[in-house]
């Protein structure tokens, strides 16, 4: 169990492939909310995700995962990134993408990547980010929510993904 919340977070450094950071534990039971992830020097820190988890184990899937009114500013590629996660509510955060979403070519504020099971993205405002604002890459999904989101400044699509998603 983790619980990260209040906190503030600028120009996090970056870790490299190999690092002993990405061991490929499942996490369970996770709460980050009312934190901000914010990047705020691009020319010597890329801020990759926001929030999420970069390398996974296929049959040990993170789980329980709670993301809530949280601030995530200018990260490089990912506002909120979850790779081979079952059982994720994105509630109530606000994403926004003023800087990279005019220079990269792929910035999208949450994507799910993998299998993505019983997950509710609703209740969050995206501003910028030029791929989508939601973006469903997955080999399956089932039982995926989006709902009451806002979008602003939109540069790619609102919900993008592969050809075997259902949502509801």
């Amino acid at each position: 169990n983790v619980q990260i919340e209040n906190a503030t977070y600028t120009n996090f450094p970056w870790l490299a492939e190999g690092s002993a950071t990405f061991d490929n534990t499942a996490c369970d039971n996770i709460t980050i909310k009312n934190s901000s992830f914010i990047q705020t020097n691009v020319d010597t820190h890329r801020l990759y995700a926001g929030i999420g988890s970069h390398t996974h184990v296929a049959d040990h899937p993170h789980t329980n995962i709670n993301i809530s009114n949280n601030k995530i500013v200018n990260p490089t590629s990912y506002g909120i990134r979850l790779v081979n996660v079952i059982g994720a509510t994105i509630d109530h955060n606000t994403l926004s993408d003023n800087i990279y979403a005019y220079i990269n070519t792929d910035t999208i504020a949450i994507t799910v990547n993998r299998t993505g099971n019983n997950i509710v993205i609703r209740n969050n405002v995206f501003d910028g980010f030029n791929r989508s604002h939601i973006y469903l890459d997955t080999t399956s999904a089932e039982d995926v929510t989006i709902s009451e989101n806002i979008s602003k400044n939109l540069y790619g699509e609102m919900i993008g993904g592969g050809e075997s998603i259902a949502i509801r």
